[in-house]
Parts: structure tokens; sequence; C-alpha cells
């Protein structure tokens, strides 16, 4: 979920007041091949939003893999209004063959952050802000996996 939007605005173009929302990560998928729920947009400006950055989706849910199986990561969002538009990157799939995890779950990187890794069972949330989130997945017969949450947006203000 990587996505960001960049803007330069003058001081003299801002209101007196401008409105802020933060959008929080994207909900990861239920245990049992469930898809990952879309994160909140994150957005800068009163009256007229002058940067948007769309959330992803959290990481998929995986069922109890006994033989082969993938779960889907989470899918970046997207940002639109800023002089400079980054759009999400993905986490990384959770996938067993053959009962065997050979393929470790791993949560996006974030252009604040790199990525993240686990050699656990468990699911890998976002890095920092704006990272996706990874998929589950089991070895044998562990129980099924939840998916992950990406991580939130932010917005920086920097006056110069």
């Amino acid at each position: 979920m990587l996505f960001r939007s960049k803007r330069f605005i003058p001081v003299a173009s801002l209101a007196a007041t401008e409105q802020v929302t933060i959008g929080a990560g994207g909900t990861g998928g239920a245990s049992g091949n469930n898809a990952g729920n879309t994160g909140g947009t994150t957005t800068f400006g009163a009256g007229a939003t002058l940067c948007t950055a769309n959330g992803g989706t959290g990481g998929a849910g995986s069922a109890s893999f006994n033989t082969t199986g993938t779960a889907d990561s989470g899918k970046g969002g997207s940002a639109s209004g800023g002089s400079v538009n980054i759009s999400g990157s993905d986490g990384g799939p959770g996938e067993v063959i053959s009962g065997v995890r050979v393929v470790h779950p791993r949560g996006g990187a974030s252009s604040l952050g790199g990525a993240r890794s686990d050699s656990g069972t468990s699911p890998v949330t976002g890095r920092l802000y704006g990272g996706g989130a990874s998929g589950a997945s089991s070895n044998n017969s562990a129980a099924a996996q939840a998916g992950s949450a990406g991580g939130q947006g932010i917005v920086i203000i920097t006056v110069v």
C-alpha cells in the first residue's frame, strides 16, 4: 500500500485552517481464504482536497493448507492531486506446496521504510506508514491464519 501524493503549495494559497484526514490501513482477511479489506483514504485540504492517497487492501487470510495453496497479499492504493503521485506496492503472498510453506510472507515497503519479513507462520503487517500487508500461510496441518493489516496513512507538512 505504498501510496504517496506530494505537492508544493505556496503558503498564501492555503486556507487559514486546513483539514487533515488520516486513513487507517486495510484490515486483514479473516482466517480461511478471505480477502483483506480496503484501507481508508488520507487527504489534505479544507473544502477542495489538495492531495489524496487512497488506501490499499489488507492481506488475505489462509485456510489450513495440507496440500497446496496461496494467500494473496495486500494490494497497493493510488494517489492523486500531487505534483508527484506514487501508487502503492503490494505485500508478498504466503504460499504452501505439498503441505510445506515455501514462500514466507513479506509486508510491503513504504517510501518511509523498507519491507519486513517473518520466518514464522504469522502474516506480516505493513512497514511504517503506507506499507502493504502480507498474505497468511500455514505449514502442514497448522490452523488457518488471518491476514494482516497494512500501515496507516500519514500527512507530512513542511513550511518553507
